[in-house]
């Protein structure tokens, strides 16, 4: 308990971590729109495109609602991922619990709240996930702030854009995801396939951080 509660809190991580947690969603949700437009979509307005204060507002909201996404991690990348990475390689771990992940949304896709291409956003993005929670030696913060940044920027660049067009950006942005995952993966791939010698503990199933700025000195 006391290293679940450690990596809820893990916070020196090193500023460029927080950058990317907050920033990065920004930029690959800006990407996913324009070429969405490339693709035939009808292009935002520029009173539509006046309204991007959306994505702080919605991503604070995302970080203080207790029944938000972003509330989840502690379940998914505090709980599941560790504790499958004891047994498993970062591959597998990714892929189990991105399936476990995209099944919680059923509900949210039978009502039609969310369109089902989101399961694969979701499954994708269980391995990018998964790469910051290594790079940062498990910290389920930063995978928090993830998770609620997504969501809120998400929010904003899906509002641009309507019925076809809107369920396209999901299919786009899962293509990004897996880019993104498989460079990380090249850039890495002795630690994605990697099974731990130790099982017993959370440190066997996290190891050594993969950036320097990211070894914890709790």
């Amino acid at each position: 308990m006391r290293a679940y509660f450690r990596r809820l809190i893990r916070w020196r991580v090193g500023v460029g971590w927080y950058v990317v947690a907050f920033l990065a969603p920004v930029a690959g949700w800006a990407i996913v729109a324009y070429v969405n437009v490339l693709l035939g979509a009808a292009p935002p307005s520029p009173v539509q495109l006046a309204g991007w204060s959306l994505i702080v507002t919605s991503t604070l909201g995302f970080l203080v609602n207790p029944f938000a996404g972003a509330w989840e991690e502690p379940g998914w990348r505090g709980y599941a991922l560790p504790l499958l990475l004891r047994r498993h390689s970062a591959l597998v771990a990714s892929a189990v619990v991105g399936v476990i992940w995209a099944l919680w949304h059923i509900p949210l896709f039978l009502t039609g709240l969310i369109p089902w291409p989101d399961a694969v956003l979701v499954f994708a993005l269980s391995f990018v996930f998964t790469a910051i929670y290594l790079h940062t030696a498990g910290s389920v913060l930063i995978a928090f702030l993830l998770h609620a940044s997504i969501n809120g920027a998400g929010e904003f660049f899906l509002g641009l854009f309507a019925a076809g067009d809107r369920v396209r950006m999901y299919w786009i942005m899962a293509a990004l995801s897996a880019v993104v995952v498989i460079v990380a993966i090249v850039v890495s791939r002795d630690r994605w396939r990697r099974v731990p010698a130790g099982r017993d503990t959370d440190d066997a199933a996290i190891g050594t951080p993969l950036g320097a700025e990211a070894t914890d000195r709790e």
